[in-house]
């Protein structure tokens, strides 16, 4: 009888651990892996055991491998304190690893992790517990990337941590459609802060275009790419809609932050067409000095058209 009760009392504990861990890795992005998997690993009784979980993100081939680890106090006890994620690109060789904590103060998800991967930055807020005082903990927020260029000793990239840089102020220099609603600017953010690539309209001279954008504040600044995830090396910002005459030719976006200064620049655009026009037919009879005239006035008009550099 006393063993039946402490078999059962066992089992209970046994799903208390069950529920705590399924709990944990669903915040971790790992939701697909389900409790009969959990419970026939804890089921094993190892001191230390792993679970992979496959998956397809923008058709890339990942692969996580959660690490667990049971307390030395009290076996019931097991602790999700990692996973190594596996990432290979559509249509290449290389397989990209890095192994990212899930510990308090300091944890990523499986769309942080593969978004890393991937080369852009994602926004953290990491806690700081002081050992002495468990109460007494110091936060600090940072974006954090992956420096491919380094590795340490166990095969994993050197993160590395950028702490100045606003999104917020680098997002409304361009003209982005719905930014001035509150709850779309917000969720844009979130995205952005997951490292995610995020397609927006933005509203030029040409019209609506869609553009997908990523932060990038290693470089303090913000990535564009097409549709078809080619970067675009057009400015949209608002502060750079008058380039050189060179940079006219060959940057053909014009942004339409207002919709009235786009109306007001076709208007002139057309006024200065018209112009030409009738100093042309009446450059006619006239000596070559009025004819240089004339081309300096048409220099003129060339240069009030307003161009993304």
């Amino acid at each position: 009888m006393k063993e039946e009760n402490a078999m059962n009392e066992h089992a209970e504990v046994k799903q208390e651990t069950v529920d705590a861990l399924a709990n944990a890795i669903f915040y971790a992005g790992f939701g697909a892996i389900g409790r009969d998997q959990l419970t026939e690993a804890l089921a094993k009784g190892t001191e230390e055991f792993q679970i992979s979980h496959d998956t397809k993100i923008n058709g890339d081939s990942v692969r996580g491998v959660l690490n667990f680890k049971r307390s030395d106090q009290d076996l019931d006890k097991v602790f999700f304190n990692s996973f190594d994620l596996l990432v290979k690109k559509e249509g290449k060789e290389e397989t990209l690893q890095q192994k990212f904590p899930v510990y308090f103060g300091n944890k990523y998800t499986l769309k942080e992790g593969y978004n890393l991967l991937d080369g852009r930055s994602v926004n953290k807020t990491f806690t700081k517990i002081n050992p002495d005082d468990k109460n007494d903990r110091q936060t600090s927020e940072a974006w954090v990337y992956l420096d491919f260029k380094n590795v340490d000793d166990y095969g994993n990239y050197q993160v590395d941590r950028r702490y100045q840089f606003e999104l917020e102020k680098q997002l409304e220099q361009y003209p982005i459609k719905g930014l001035e609603y509150p709850q779309n600017k917000k969720q844009l953010m979130d995205s952005l802060k997951k490292g995610d690539r995020v397609q927006v309209i933005m509203v030029t001279s040409r019209g609506e275009e869609k553009i997908k954008i990523e932060a990038a504040p290693r470089f303090g600044s913000m990535n564009l790419f097409d549709e078809q995830n080619k970067p675009i090396r057009l400015s949209l910002k608002k502060d750079e809609q008058e380039p050189s005459q060179a940079q006219s030719h060959t940057q053909g976006v014009s942004p339409d932050t207002t919709g009235i200064e786009a109306g007001k620049n076709n208007v002139a655009a057309e006024k200065n067409s018209q112009e030409q026009k009738r100093l042309s037919e009446n450059s006619i009879n006239q000596d070559g000095d009025q004819k240089n005239k004339i081309e300096d006035q048409k220099n003129k008009n060339k240069g009030s058209r307003i161009k993304v550099g």
